[in-house]
């Protein structure tokens, strides 16, 4: 609870406060309920085309393994 409160003062700790909702139940003991989620998500390369070239570069590997490394 600290950082939500302080964050809700505190221009610098908005993002804590924003990003982490925490919740305190008395019913759990010492357990807290915690909910995060990110305000922006960027990807800058997309994951299918990295992904694409990682299995390209697998199988140019495997290629040369195969023909040039086994044939000796």
């Amino acid at each position: 609870m600290k950082h939500r409160m302080e964050g809700d003062t505190d221009a610098e700790l908005t993002m804590l406060a924003d990003t982490y909702k925490l919740l305190g139940k008395r019913g759990y003991e010492d357990c807290y309920e915690v909910h995060m989620r990110k305000l922006e998500i960027t990807l800058d390369l997309p994951i299918v085309i990295g992904l694409s070239v990682y299995n390209w570069a697998r199988i140019k590997m495997l290629e040369f393994f195969y023909d040039v490394l086994q044939c000796a």
